[in-house]
């Protein structure tokens, strides 16, 4: 087979039938199944994932088991390039069929084919409602978005906001396919605010700005994701403050989801920022070790192999501050256990096998409140005690504030859980402080001097 006549989907579906016969179905399907095939060119096989902590937790060797089956179908040599993008979904349920022939490839959903159908299909199929695994830390969250799914306009706009993996993607594309569930002639957008940058770019480009406006503007539910990168352009800012108010007027359903609260996102114009905290807004918070556990147990269920309650309780203990990182450690060790063809997982192998992994979570839980605290103390030449109390005086007032900024800043705690950590003050009063820091840093040079200093004697 010459390069010319290599086509990338007839030569992913014979390197899959080669891996299937290599590897076991929960292996397969937890690993290659999940690459959708770009293309092929110059000695180059480029495959899609979701994103770059997959590539973390695939089977030993894979890259060489792809390579060597693509030079058994083509007898060429190639190298592997991979793509990330949440984009890049693949049909699970195609590829864990029993009867699934060997030659047969994944069903994928590319980038191309995306915009041919529907969003219940442009989502992902397991984000659901169903699968969403409920608990304090994101009841109120999952309960807000349910309710705008059964009976849109309910909260308008709903703003979920939390850190990265904590399920604020998963909630925004369950309300897509609950909805359409009901509604099968009904026009739901979801899309990252990345590809709406994009979209909109190209609609300028192309000179079809009207076809891009009417797009989003005759929608029943827009769903916008990180929509904090809307900073990035003003341009987009204006554009999207006009659609905002078509939409709300019409008493359409608008959804967005951020890492950050709307008053803490950079960038926004003020008129932007207000909007969106119209209707109601819900923080998904970091999930506690009850959820954490429940989460993994929840994933076990749809696994061949099973790991035991002692490695399933080191995993929620050690991993704590991404649900996505959590999934991804059961999915690595569920894999190793296929590969070794054991069903002894230990601790030791655990440890050994998620190395990296768990010293990332080890480095991000380094800082905590009393540490800053302290070294804001100290650097002011003041008590702990002074800071946690009531007094007002500047030579305290302004050494708690700061401490209270880099509270918000060098931790992945709410701001309840930080006024909590301060005496009891109110959520208000952590805002209020951090909002006078931040302005602060920008007008003086001697705060953000001080400020800087404190971060690298905190961080050391």
């Amino acid at each position: 087979m010459t390069k010319n006549k290599i086509e990338i989907g007839d030569l992913w579906s014979q390197i899959c039938g080669i891996l299937k016969v290599k590897y076991q179905p929960a292996n397969f399907n937890t690993s290659f199944a999940q690459m959708v095939p770009i293309e092929v060119s110059d000695s180059t096989l480029t495959l899609g994932v979701e994103d770059d902590l997959f590539l973390d937790f695939l089977p030993i060797n894979y890259d060489t088991h792809i390579i060597d089956a693509a030079k058994f179908v083509t007898d060429q040599d190639f190298q592997l390039k991979f793509l990330t993008s949440p984009e890049y979904v693949v049909d699970i349920e195609e590829c864990v069929k029993e009867e699934m022939k060997i030659t047969r490839p994944p069903q994928v959903v590319t980038k191309k084919k995306v915009k041919k159908i529907s969003i219940a299909n442009k989502c992902k199929p397991q984000y659901t409602f169903e699968n969403f695994i409920e608990g304090m830390d994101n009841k109120f969250a999952y309960n807000a978005a349910l309710t705008d799914a059964k009976s849109p306009g309910t909260y308008n706009p709903l703003f979920i906001y939390g850190g990265t993996g904590l399920g604020k993607t998963h909630l925004l594309q369950s309300v897509a396919h609950e909805y359409l569930l009901h509604h099968e002639d009904s026009t739901v957008e979801y899309i990252t605010c990345e590809e709406l940058m994009n979209q909109f770019s190209d609609s300028l480009r192309t000179k079809k700005h009207f076809e891009f406006r009417n797009k989003f503007r005759n929608v029943d539910i827009l769903l916008v994701d990180d929509i904090q990168f809307l900073s990035k352009t003003k341009q987009l800012q204006e554009e999207f403050f006009n659609l905002f108010n078509t939409l709300y007027n019409d008493n359409k359903q608008i959804i967005l989801s951020s890492d950050k609260p709307p008053e803490e996102i950079n960038g926004i114009e003020d008129r932007l920022v207000s909007r969106f905290a119209f209707g109601l807004t819900a923080e998904i918070l970091k999930p506690s070790f009850e959820l954490r556990l429940a989460i993994l147990k929840k994933k076990q269920e749809t696994q061949e192999i099973k790991l035991s309650d002692k490695v399933l309780r080191f995993l929620a203990t050690r991993i704590t501050t991404s649900v996505r990182h959590l999934e991804g450690a059961l999915i690595k060790l569920v894999v190793y256990a296929n590969i070794m063809d054991t069903i002894d997982i230990d601790l030791e192998i655990a440890e050994k096998e998620l190395a990296r992994l768990l010293n990332e979570e080890a480095a991000s839980q380094v800082v905590s409140i009393e540490t800053i605290q302290k070294k804001v103390a100290e650097r002011y030449d003041i008590r702990v005690s002074d800071i946690l109390g009531k007094q007002r005086p500047q030579n305290i007032a302004h050494p708690r504030a700061i401490a209270m900024y880099l509270s918000r800043e060098m931790t992945d705690l709410s701001f309840p859980e930080i006024a909590e950590s301060f005496g009891g003050k109110t959520h208000a009063t952590i805002l209020h402080a951090h909002k006078k820091i931040k302005v602060d840093i920008t007008k003086n040079e001697d705060t953000r001097r001080r400020v800087d200093l404190l971060i690298s004697q905190i961080r050391s």
